[in-house]
């Protein structure tokens, strides 16, 4: 069982938990500044503002989180400080630079009535509970915004691999034999060498939508999984919805 509430009106500090969630899906990105994930929520837990965040708890534990704005005021604030404090002076210099651009950048021209829900993510140990869902539930419930956008964040999945699954069938239609590497090679030979453009086209494939098993919607998918819709980011752009990979998650 678990409770959602604003992050600020939480009965404790939610902010390592918060850092502890957001590792569990972002050290895979943020492999050049440390692949230590417990470096890396110790590293970003200082940044969530936290009357912008909910967050799902349970024993006194976050097991998911999500934010919402109204695009104009962001959700997390970087501190080069305690960046360099974890990372060392020169990682930590650097992610404050270019993490900056990319975490706490403005919408260009939000509209009035628009929110931005961002950095959604679920404990590996709590995915397929609907957890993701309830904190989406709350936020439309709770907030006062007509349309919502959702930030592009890091995938709400069950495994760690699904991106590489996803570029490689939507890029090659060649079958994943669940290792990373392999998919790697098959995408970069695909490209004829271009190991730096394979690596881009797996950060490229999004998550177009996940769907929890959810018992109040009558959902399961499997055992107790979830379907995942993936696109690649130009397909995306492009309003190219043809070209989607939709694949089934389970424990």
């Amino acid at each position: 069982m678990f409770t959602v509430v604003r992050a600020d009106q939480a009965e404790f500090d939610v902010r390592q938990g918060l850092g502890e969630t957001f590792a569990e899906g972002f050290t895979q990105w943020l492999g050049f500044f440390s692949k230590d994930s417990k470096k890396i929520a110790a590293a970003f837990a200082h940044m969530f503002i936290l009357d912008q965040f909910y967050v799902a708890v349970s024993d006194r534990q976050v097991v998911g989180m999500a934010a919402c704005t109204d695009g104009k005021s962001p959700s997390v604030k970087l501190d080069s400080k305690e960046l360099r404090k974890h990372l060392g002076f020169y990682k930590g210099s650097m992610a404050g630079i270019f993490l900056k651009k990319e975490f706490e950048a403005p919408f260009v021209n939000p509209s009035p009535g628009v929110g931005s829900i961002e950095f959604v993510g679920t404990a590996s140990r709590y995915r397929g509970r609907g957890v993701a869902s309830q904190l989406i539930r709350c936020i439309l419930e709770q907030t006062p915004y007509q349309v919502y956008l959702i930030e592009e964040g890091y995938p709400e999945t069950q495994h760690g691999d699904c991106e590489y699954e996803a570029a490689l069938k939507l890029l090659t239609g060649e079958k994943y034999n669940y290792s990373e590497a392999e998919a790697l090679k098959q995408i970069t030979r695909h490209l004829n060498g271009d190991s730096d453009r394979a690596q881009q086209e797996i950060r490229d494939t999004l998550l177009l939508l996940a769907l929890d098993s959810d018992d109040d919607v009558g959902f399961c998918w499997w055992d107790a999984g979830e379907l995942q819709f993936f696109i690649r980011k130009e397909d995306l752009l492009a309003g190219n919805f043809d070209r989607t990979y939709c694949s089934l998650y389970s424990s």
